[in-house]
């Protein structure tokens, strides 16, 4: 038990679910009564993992497989981030597979390298896990976003700050999003697709307010409505990266992730060569426009 609960694999996963150990020992401990834990907080892990035990033989030869080609399966995902990526990028990462908890994630707040990745959720999915690894792969390039991240938040101006973490996850979660295709969340971006242009009321709504006198609270709750569950900036960025590879080419794209206006710019001219697509706002171009300006001194 002592072991399990310190392994990286779910320190990461209890750090990412806010849990602690005693609420892991806590699950443990009602899985062998075989009883619900009173907690509220963590009857989902329970659950999840109680499932699990009605498969532990598929989930356990699963594990098995993954264990002897692990060297092919992450070869096949990295091919598949560095196609929408620059030549010279460098891919840095430590991959964690555990039981129970979100499919993948990173953990960045304490780990950089981090991917931690729910294997009893892809059990005889393996096509499926390699193409949510290549998209947390696409994340862990050597780039500056996370260095502008953090300047931001240090020196400010403040909406730069909130407008920054807006738009980076856009470009970011949007182009790693396209990264899993024909899987992943190609299926959502596909069923979001007929409805497009409200997601990206949303998405331009967002970027909008962030640039007023707004509380902490109220923008890390527009944040939240378009960043969590695969919301709206996944698949408005996935839809402006697909545009932009579709009309201009993917190297264009590959160009176009490094800084907001040049994606912006990007996407604005596939649409109008193609005569379609979302138009955005000459306001919201002139803060995309802003804010490149203080990425640039940076």
């Amino acid at each position: 038990m002592l072991r399990l609960l310190g392994t990286k694999g779910y320190r990461y996963m209890m750090f990412h679910n806010n849990f602690s150990r005693q609420d892991l020992m806590g699950i443990i401990g009602s899985l062998s009564e075989g009883h619900e834990p009173a907690d509220q907080r963590i009857k989902w892990l329970y659950k999840e993992l109680s499932s699990y035990v009605n498969r532990l033989d598929e989930v356990s030869a699963f594990l098995k497989g993954v264990e002897s080609k692990q060297n092919e399966i992450v070869s096949e995902a990295c091919e598949k981030a560095k196609r929408y990526l620059p030549e010279s990028a460098e891919i840095e990462a430590d991959i964690y597979l555990v039981i129970g908890g979100d499919d993948a994630y990173g953990a960045n707040l304490i780990d950089t390298r981090a991917i931690v990745m729910n294997v009893g959720l892809f059990a005889s999915k393996l096509q499926e896990m390699i193409a949510i690894l290549a998209h947390e792969l696409h994340h862990k390039v050597d780039n500056r976003s996370l260095e502008v991240y953090w300047r931001f938040q240090r020196k400010g101006p403040k909406d730069l700050a909130r407008l920054y973490s807006i738009v980076s996850e856009l470009i970011g979660e949007g182009v790693a999003t396209l990264v899993t295709f024909p899987l992943g969340l190609a299926s959502k971006y596909f069923a979001t697709k007929e409805n497009i242009d409200r997601e990206y009321n949303k998405v331009e709504s967002g970027i909008q307010q962030m640039s007023l006198d707004i509380t902490d609270e109220r923008a890390n709750e527009i944040f939240e409505n378009l960043y969590a569950n695969a919301g709206p900036l996944y698949m408005v960025g996935c839809d402006m990266a697909k545009k932009i590879e579709e009309i201009l080419g993917r190297d264009t794209l590959v160009a176009a992730i490094q800084e907001p206006l040049q994606f912006f710019q990007a996407y604005n001219e596939s649409m109008i060569k193609s005569g379609e697509g979302y138009g955005f706002s000459v306001h919201t171009t002139r803060l995309i426009q802003r804010l490149q300006d203080e990425i640039n001194r940076m």
